[in-house]
């Protein structure tokens, strides 16, 4: 019996199934930049207070996989794009509402580049939602066994949650546990060799490759190290920032805190005004509170920010509008140079280079930053349907998908549903490699 064809209305772009393309076989791989923002039941975290349920509409990101939300979405009508506290978080299949949350993953960088496609390490599941391993051939190299797993990172580790689901530990890519499962919520390693857990009495901490806790901490909430030295942790309800060997470094005093920046500026809010602002590695402001959000800064030294009447631009170091604020959304500088906005006046989404011209006009009803296989999502707003542009604005994939998707390298993009489900895999032309769950 034919299965149902669910990423597309369209019966010429379906593939073959699940079962005819995925064979037993041996292979092993590690994972491009740009798989840390579709691991495996991850979805980022944004402050509680920023936080929007699921039935706004998608864009960017975007902290990854079956439970993930693509850090490559923006959500509209959010109050910024932000770096978040913490990267992906573990959420189960069957939520049919997730957090809409947006901005981008400082860690990214942390992932190796260079890969091959034959590097790549496909996370899959079947219809009893046991997580297991595809290689780029879409052949099954680890067996469905686990009830969450993450795409592999560059050192070959990830995270799986055990069968019964209680515990997260870290597998290699034969599939052998390296650290046994033993924590309520556990993340990938950061190039310091430290990885942020939770302990089973609900309190955070960092371990190193060995399992053991390298700082204690205790804390009630936890990030990244980044691209720099700190990492921000909160106790008492505030949030300030750590060294590596767990020693306060700027005292806990902030209603948010996101990780520093590869230019020693890191995004804050304010606890007396409730404005956002950036300070240094030392705490002190070098950005007044002024915005109503902001977002990280990228390797141009532009960052995303919103103004105090709801506009969004893009500040440079000193804090000044170097794009005028004047944009619905605003998202962060692909490596390509171009950016995803929200036009003010339209609501469509389009692209916009680093002097604030628009590249690709709006005509979209939602966007998704451009991979590094030159390819972005978007959304056409008049059928609802998802296609893929290239860098000139023109279809390489038309407008025919049900869902949005995002490039992991030149072969496969990782697609969810609405509810930011993983549901399979396409290529670059557009057919299905995998629809999942895989049937057993």
């Amino acid at each position: 019996m034919e299965r149902e064809n669910i990423f597309s209305d369209n019966t010429e772009n379906s593939s073959q199934r699940p079962e005819e393309t995925i064979d037993s076989a041996e292979g092993s791989g590690s994972l491009e930049e740009e798989l840390r923002a579709f691991e495996s039941s991850w979805q980022e975290r944004r402050p509680e207070e920023e936080k929007k349920t699921s039935d706004e509409d998608p864009k960017e990101e975007k902290k990854t996989s079956a439970e993930a939300v693509p850090r490559h979405e923006k959500k509209k009508e959010n109050s910024g794009t932000g770096d978040q506290i913490r990267k992906n978080k573990w959420t189960p299949i069957v939520l049919l509402a997730l957090v809409a949350l947006i901005g981008i993953i400082f860690v990214l960088s942390r992932i190796g580049k260079g890969n091959s496609d034959s590097d790549l390490m496909l996370v899959v599941y079947n219809e009893d939602l046991e997580y297991g391993y595809a290689n780029s051939d879409l052949e099954i190299v680890i067996e469905p066994q686990y009830s969450r797993a993450s795409f592999f990172s560059e050192d070959g580790l990830a995270v799986v949650a055990d069968p019964d689901g209680d515990l997260f530990g870290y597998i290699d890519t034969e599939g052998n546990y390296v650290i046994e499962p033993a924590f309520a919520d556990a993340y990938a390693f950061e190039s310091n060799g430290l990885a942020l857990v939770m302990d089973t009495d609900g309190n955070w901490k960092y371990i190193d490759k060995s399992g053991q806790v390298a700082i204690e901490g205790d804390f009630e909430d936890a990030g990244f190290f980044g691209d720099g030295t700190l990492a921000p942790v909160k106790k008492g309800g505030a949030w300030g920032y750590i060294d590596a060997q767990g020693e306060t470094v700027i005292d806990n005093s902030f209603d948010y805190a996101a990780s520093f920046s590869a230019n020693g500026l890191a995004l804050v809010k304010d606890s007396e005004s409730e404005l956002f602002g950036y300070i240094d590695t030392e705490g002190n402001y070098v950005i007044e509170p002024q915005f109503l959000f902001g977002d990280n800064f990228g390797d141009n030294g532009l960052a995303a920010a919103e103004d105090e009447e709801g506009f969004w631009g893009y500040i440079d170091e000193t804090g000044d509008f170097v794009i005028e604020a004047q944009f619905a959304f605003a998202s962060s500088f692909a490596s390509n140079g171009l950016a995803s906005v929200e036009d003010a006046e339209t609501g469509k989404d389009g692209y916009i280079n680093e002097e604030g011209e628009y590249v690709i006009k709006p005509r979209f009803a939602n966007t998704t930053d451009f991979s590094d296989s030159g390819l972005a999502a978007v959304q056409d707003p008049d059928s609802g349907k998802w296609g893929y542009i290239d860098m000139n604005g023109n279809y390489e994939i038309e407008p025919t998908l049900n869902f949005r998707g995002y490039f992991m390298n030149s072969k496969y993009a990782a697609v969810y549903n609405e509810s930011s489900e993983l549901v399979g895999y396409i290529d670059r032309t557009g057919e299905v490699a995998i629809q999942l769950p895989l049937e057993n």
